[in-house]
């Protein structure tokens, strides 16, 4: 996600060390990668802020997320990080959230995505990528599933929609996908399936506005869209 803020303190005694801004992503290394910092000190903290508009908040009040000390292993001289940063922010206009619309709208209607790309299971995926995987046929492989429920709740979350009652599935699923990426062929009766379904049965709950969110009836990029954003009536219908 371009235009987090990451700040970076030295383990040993607490001092800033400094601080970047995210960038859109460049793979052009084989690694996802949308930051860098180098810096005197093997063992540093990271802190992550994040917000619609920064300037307008402080950081106390923003998304944040942190990597602490002892958390990163260094190797050579180097360490790599994926962080999932999972942010419910309010719009500031709008005293409620913006609801949900099930799997089937995220991959439906790309134009209503509150980003351009997405992590899941530690991979990176642009927003045209993901949807042309979430646009495969299942044929029996349930990684295909639990990657549209768990694209569809974090789009939905970063929209601004409580995510309190699904953070751990949501964490949950991540693992699991780094584990069993999409296309794995998971079988419906495997126990690697089984050792998931309990949270996919959240996230479907989840992006079906069974649980906290609201079901919406709008798109899901935020409470203040314009109207040439909105669906049209026939994209309504499922």
């Amino acid at each position: 996600m371009p235009g987090v803020l990451i700040g970076f303190y030295d383990c040993a005694d607490g001092v800033f060390l400094g601080a970047v801004h995210s960038s859109a992503t460049d793979s052009s290394s084989g690694t996802p990668i949308n930051f860098s910092i180098s810096t005197t000190a093997e063992n540093v903290r990271l802190e992550f802020y994040h917000h619609h508009t920064p300037e307008k908040v402080p950081l106390a009040d923003q998304c944040r997320a942190f990597v602490d000390c002892g958390q990163m292993e260094v190797v050579g001289g180097v360490a790599t990080v994926n962080m999932n940063m999972i942010c419910a922010l309010s719009t500031g206009d709008c005293d409620k959230q913006p609801g949900v619309r099930s799997p089937g709208y995220c991959k439906n209607h790309p134009a209503n995505w509150p980003v351009d790309s997405i992590t899941l299971g530690g991979r990176t995926y642009s927003k045209l990528h993901a949807i042309a995987l979430m646009r495969l046929p299942e044929k029996g492989d349930k990684s295909k599933s639990v990657f549209r429920h768990l694209v569809a709740a974090k789009l939905y979350v970063l929209a601004g929609n409580n995510d309190s009652c699904v953070a751990i599935a949501i964490a949950d699923a991540d693992a699991w996908l780094m584990r069993f990426p999409i296309c794995s062929r998971v079988k419906p009766s495997s126990k690697s399936l089984k050792s998931i379904s309990a949270s996919v049965s959240l996230l479907d709950d989840y992006n079906n506005g069974v649980l906290c969110p609201p079901k919406g009836d709008g798109d899901i990029k935020d409470c203040d869209n314009d109207d040439d954003d909105k669906p049209d009536d026939k994209s309504k219908k499922r």
